[in-house]
């Protein structure tokens, strides 16, 4: 866990009970609902990295196999090289799109990855703090708002990383459209694109929620900021008021020759 980590669970800590105790999400009920809802997409995360490493491990096998395969033909010296190239042809294209569902497993592992680290470590933080998930994600967005620096970066790349999910996902999702003749050679890929999908939707939703608190917060900055700003011009006008009460009868006494030793008299 990076400093940034570290020291926004020490700060949501203190924030807990004064800035952001309330009902819904906060709430005992609402909270423990929330945290339910995490745990159950870090396991779905944790499968999704699992099942893209046995069907990157099954694609690469196949693309193993095809290429040694094409090389013993490669070896067939006797053959024209016409004939040749054309025996070679459907290996090549199956080489090149099976290198292509490695890499795009394999992108989508790392993301189902970071994505599953990102949730754990968030939901350890909840549960040393004490927070709820709505209060925890106000902390949070609180530190970046109001901090910069390293808390916005890190808020930033928590978002990338949501929204890198559900990318990789949509992109195996298409590449095994492209290319059903291949696809549906590699062992689980058809699970896996369903699990990746279902996990990819959960964070776009995710992220979107993250999104929506963030332009909330800044709402609310915003419209306290104006009303502080409104209430001081009340204040200065009521203080000009009064001097200008104070100056009229200053003024007024002036003029009649007023004086309290005059008065006692």
């Amino acid at each position: 866990m990076n400093n940034a980590r570290r020291v926004l669970m020490l700060t949501a800590a203190v924030w807990a009970n004064a800035a952001f105790a309330g009902g819904g999400l906060g709430s005992p009920t609402g909270g423990a609902t929330e945290v339910t809802q995490l745990l159950n997409h870090v396991e779905l995360a944790s499968s999704v990295s699992q099942q893209a490493t046995m069907v990157g491990q099954n694609a690469t096998a196949q693309l193993t196999r095809i290429s040694q395969l094409a090389n013993q033909i490669k070896n067939l010296v006797q053959l024209p090289q016409n004939l040749l190239a054309q025996t070679l042809a459907p290996y090549q294209q199956q080489i090149g799109d099976l290198k292509s569902v490695v890499q795009a497993v394999g992108s989508l592992q790392s993301a189902a990855a970071q994505t599953q680290a990102l949730l754990s470590n968030g939901i350890s933080e909840m549960n040393t703090t004490g927070m709820s998930p709505l209060q925890w994600l106000n902390a949070y967005i609180n530190l970046a708002q109001q901090q910069g620096g390293q808390y916005k970066q890190q808020l930033d790349s928590d978002l990338d990383t949501l929204s890198n999910l559900s990318q990789q996902a949509q992109h195996l999702q298409t590449l095994s459209a492209q290319i059903p003749q291949v696809s549906g050679n590699v062992q689980g890929l058809q699970l896996l694109n369903q699990q990746a999908n279902l996990l990819g939707g959960e964070m776009v939703e995710l992220r979107g929620l993250v999104q929506r608190q963030v332009v909330t917060q800044e709402q609310d900055k915003l419209s306290e900021a104006n009303a502080q700003a409104a209430s001081a011009q009340e204040e200065q006008q009521r203080i000009q008021a009064l001097q200008s009460t104070i100056d009229s009868e200053k003024a007024w006494t002036s003029g009649v020759g007023f004086s309290p030793l005059n008065d006692s008299q």
